[in-house]
């Protein structure tokens, strides 16, 4: 008689084990549910990031900043403008003088517009497009942390079924201690993948101030522009 009620004991006790862990599991997969708005957030602000670098870096007419500044500068349009006028101006100082002064005069401006294009595009390099990309890389640290978790929960829900669908009490300890193992490397994935998610999240603030900043220096360097025009028109 006291064996079996110490059966039974044993069961009810592996019910509620159960019980608890399947209760556990589904609080845990409702913490995740949490951070999907998050997610979806971030995908949106990570495309509109990876496309400004893509339509920027097209921009670019002067190549790469690892090349010189003067290799760069003569892949312009208003460099190579500028020197050509600037040759035929000087074959022409005694024949047309006026129209070789008026051309010397314009090749020397759009040298300077080429200067201030080719700093544009420095900026543009460097201070956008370079660091938009370590968000880029942020969010590759983000889908990691995720893919990861996504494995270590396939693994819990096996070490899960495992336990429930054991019969046999000589295993029980040690598919327990399984389970326990995997469900304390999932609660760490899980709180791992969360804080890069909101990590990646907090950094609207960043991106809005490099997107500002490239909006005052493309103000500067059209008004230099408008500037350097004013005074060869003038």
């Amino acid at each position: 008689m006291d064996r079996m009620k110490e059966g039974m004991q044993k069961r009810v006790r592996r019910f509620q084990q159960l019980a608890s862990q399947n209760v556990g599991l589904s609080e845990k997969k409702d913490e995740l549910q949490n951070v999907n708005h998050v997610e979806q957030r971030n995908q949106r602000m990570m495309t509109m990031v990876k496309n400004t670098r893509v339509c920027l870096s097209n921009c670019i007419k002067s190549g790469s900043h690892a090349e010189t500044n003067e290799k760069r500068k003569k892949k312009l349009e208003e460099y190579q403008l500028a020197q050509q006028l600037l040759s035929d101006g000087q074959e022409m100082v005694s024949e047309a003088p006026l129209l070789s002064q008026i051309t010397m005069h314009y090749s020397h401006t759009l040298s300077l517009l080429s200067d201030f294009r080719l700093g544009f595009d420095s900026f543009v390099e460097r201070s956008v497009i370079d660091t938009l990309n370590k968000f880029v890389e942020e969010e590759k640290a983000v889908n990691k942390a995720r893919e990861k978790l996504n494995r270590i929960t396939l693994d819990l829900e096996s070490c899960r079924k495992r336990l429930q669908g054991n019969h046999d009490l000589t295993k029980t300890a040690e598919l327990q201690d399984d389970f326990d193992s995997t469900q304390l490397k999932f609660d760490s994935c899980r709180d791992n993948a969360i804080t890069e998610i909101y990590t990646l999240s907090s950094k609207e603030e960043e991106i809005s101030r490099i997107l500002h900043s490239l909006v005052q220096k493309q103000l500067e360097y059209h008004t230099d522009c408008v500037r350097a025009l004013s005074q060869s028109g003038g």
